[in-house]
């Protein structure tokens, strides 16, 4: 498989120069996922600024290519899974389903899932039902699982699965979820999210995940989370240990063609950052190479690209390689921490 090939699942936001630019990308766009930007709709990012209705249909009408839309938090308010809140859920997915471009919602909460099913299982028919990454599919077993229990819903199976980050740097697990997927999900798209910048399986994940739903579940902005972040998870642990961003799970530009063969595309996240960044991200995939501060692709990891410099030019050919063969022993391998020394600099700036 050629790298212009390869495809792309794409942050969908609601800017027309950004969606011209997804539009010049033409069949490289496998799919796009979308917030629906609404404060009815919890989507693991703190609640920010509301789009009118009209705004967002047209958002999602002219996108190039099939449209998950994201109902991703980890957990919602006991009053989402009741009656009223799944009318209110269910009326906007409605509303955005006559766009014609909509094929499914990518989901974290199955309680949620379960409850909008039941009380709306018309509109369950008409949507795939996709596994967030954050659900961490790590094993085709726990694929299944989340496959029969919506399929069992009503839902339609996914076109489109993104397994557990981990497994970018695990081969023999990958091989492992892709024939599976081969032989039980034929013709679903295999993707990988490449622009990780999270620690290896990282120990903060699911606090994280379940600060992002407890600010979205009180109307918050996400700045205490974000400072919670940085004073005590994973954001304190790079600037104590920066060597360990290089054990994040993260796949570079130029390493897509190792790919080959191995996934049918890469999704790539950071849909917060707004519309210019996330076209830069873009664009150094799509080119294969990036020369610029590494941490300015990784989705999370990019709050430090003041702070700390990481030369994706001075990384070894065999990188990924050599991350993908260890045995994630960090404490006993060093490799990282010595290739950190020609490719990390501080700043002279402090985190805080």
């Amino acid at each position: 498989m050629q790298q212009r090939h390869f495809d792309l699942h794409l942050p969908l936001l609601p800017d027309q120069e950004y969606a011209a630019f997804l539009g010049c990308l033409g069949e490289r766009v496998h799919s796009v996922y979308a917030s629906l930007h609404t404060h009815a709709v919890s989507d693991a990012r703190p609640c920010g600024k509301a789009l009118p209705e009209n705004m967002l249909f047209a958002m999602v009408q002219a996108s190039p290519a099939p449209v998950y839309l994201l109902l991703n938090s980890r957990f919602h308010s006991p009053e989402a899974y009741a009656a009223s809140g799944c009318a209110r859920l269910a009326a906007v997915l409605d509303s955005v389903l006559t766009a014609g471009t909509v094929a499914g919602v990518v989901y974290a909460d199955a309680i949620l899932l379960t409850a909008l099913a039941r009380h709306a299982p018309t509109l369950a028919r008409a949507l795939e039902a996709v596994p967030s990454v954050n659900c961490g599919l790590d094993s085709w077993d726990k694929a299944r699982q989340h496959l029969e229990m919506a399929e069992s819903l009503g839902f339609r199976l996914p076109r489109i699965l993104v397994p557990d980050r981990a497994l970018n740097r695990i081969p023999a697990r990958l091989a492992e979820f892709r024939h599976a997927m081969r032989v039980e999900l034929p013709g679903a798209a295999l993707h990988l999210l490449a622009n990780e910048g999270c620690l290896w399986q990282c120990p903060y994940k699911p606090a994280h995940d379940a600060l992002m739903a407890c600010a979205r579940c009180d109307g918050h902005t996400g700045g205490g989370v974000f400072k919670t972040l940085q004073d005590a998870a994973c954001l304190r642990r790079y600037w104590d240990e920066p060597w360990r961003v290089l054990a994040s799970p993260f796949i570079r530009p130029e390493d897509l063609p190792l790919l080959a063969g191995v996934a049918d595309g890469v999704k790539l996240g950071g849909r917060s950052r707004g519309a210019r960044a996330m076209q830069m991200v873009i664009r150094a995939y799509v080119a294969g190479r990036y020369e610029g501060n590494l941490l300015e692709l990784l989705d999370t990891a990019e709050a430090l690209a003041g702070c700390l410099h990481l030369s994706n030019h001075r990384l070894p050919g065999d990188f990924h390689a050599v991350v993908s063969a260890c045995d994630k022993d960090c404490a006993r391998c060093g490799w990282c921490r010595k290739v950190a020394c020609n490719t990390i600099r501080r700043k002279n700036i402090s985190l805080e």
